[in-house]
């Protein structure tokens, strides 16, 4: 309770808070402080709504059943890439959903997590000579482009 609270979950919501991320956790085979963690990260970088939890919790889970990955290591690294996606305007549910697809093709999470922080960067602002490559390979840049083709798309496009 006090790792949801110090996250910044009110104290009138925490306990609704908490049966929402004990069922992840049971879920997801995880410890409740993985949960809480790996959530608390997503309503804070997405600017999400306590009362929202379960939807977070459930691309969560999802996640981690069509990929190739766990709860724990979802949560444990989501909140490195959660703010650079925010910022490019992905949902938490497209990040989520990338997550699975790059550790379904056998790229752990931790690289996951390196490959979605790296690409988002390279798109929105390409290095010297890289805006050349994309559109070389007909790969726009961009937020619009990250946006209009859905992260995932644009990393498979680039592999």
């Amino acid at each position: 309770m006090f790792d949801a609270v110090s996250a910044g979950v009110p104290a009138s919501q925490a306990l609704d808070f908490l049966r929402e991320n004990a069922i992840l956790a049971k879920a997801g085979v995880t410890e409740l402080k993985f949960a809480v963690d790996g959530v608390t990260s997503v309503l804070n970088a997405f600017h999400i709504q306590v009362k929202d939890t379960n939807k977070v919790t459930a691309a969560f889970f999802t996640a981690q059943k069509y990929g190739k990955t766990t709860v724990e290591e979802l949560t444990k690294k989501i909140g490195s890439s959660a703010p650079t996606a925010r910022a490019a305007g992905l949902s938490f549910q497209e990040l989520l959903a990338t997550y699975a697809e790059l550790t379904k093709q056998g790229i752990d999470t931790a690289e996951s997590t390196t490959a979605i922080k790296a690409t988002i960067k390279a798109l929105i602002k390409p290095a010297e000579g890289a805006a050349e490559v994309f559109s070389d390979l007909n790969i726009q840049v961009g937020l619009r482009a990250v946006r209009e083709q859905g992260l995932f798309n644009v990393i498979h496009k680039i592999n």
